[in-house]
């Protein structure tokens, strides 16, 4: 089931190349630094008729410390969403993991226009199917020049606890910068920081630098 739902997370990705200004498809291949992890990254997004968008994106992950081009797990996302009134929406939300069970999301989101300019983008999502908890999360992009861009993201997890999950903390957290510079059309330098408070315990590091490049189609 796990890799049919990421099947499905990866045709709807393929499926976001751009018809309008606001589409992309890009993807991104990151050299960990020192023994950290290389990260292959598969993005896009695409506006729907009737006030309809999707995103979605997938990461191939190496070993840590090994070769950079073992990526061996792999993480994704894809989220519908409807604009019901002004730059509020319902977002529906699939994640699939090869390290864990899949599950789905359920919330509302809202795009502030006075950060208009800067892509902000916020998620709340109370809903999760397996009934673990909730999560709040935010993104953003910045054009800071035509050569130069920003970027990122971040979620909190609000876990629920019960009698059987004392030693859980009441949140965990995840946050991705990207700072990018353009080499030639189409082509990018990118550098991204990445802190993932989830993976504290089975990976060497929850913290991670990467230095790649970035295509857009």
């Amino acid at each position: 089931m796990k890799e049919k739902l990421f099947v499905i997370v990866a045709v709807m990705i393929l499926s976001s190349v751009p018809v309008e200004a606001q589409d992309f498809f890009r993807t991104d291949v990151y050299a960990g630094v020192s023994d950290e992890q290389g990260v292959a990254t598969f993005t896009g997004f695409k506006s729907l008729p009737k006030n309809f968008n999707v995103f979605g994106f997938v990461d191939f992950f190496s070993e840590e410390g090994g070769s950079e081009t073992n990526f061996i797990d792999f993480y994704g996302e894809t989220s519908l969403t409807y604009e019901f009134w002004g730059n509020w929406g319902i977002m529906t939300e699939l994640d699939v993991c090869s390290q864990a069970d899949s599950l789905g999301r359920l919330g509302v989101s809202y795009r502030p226009p006075i950060l208009e300019d800067w892509g902000v983008k916020f998620n709340f999502l109370p809903y999760r199917s397996d009934n673990e908890g909730g999560q709040i999360g935010f993104s953003f992009y910045k054009d800071i020049s035509k050569t130069f861009f920003v970027e990122g993201w971040g979620d909190l997890d609000l876990w629920r606890h019960d009698s059987d999950d004392s030693k859980r903390p009441d949140t965990t957290y995840m946050l991705e910068l990207q700072v990018g510079a353009k080499i030639m059309e189409d082509l990018y330098l990118v550098a991204e920081y990445r802190l993932n408070d989830y993976v504290k315990g089975f990976r060497k590091t929850d913290s991670a630098l990467g230095i790649g490049l970035e295509y857009r189609f």
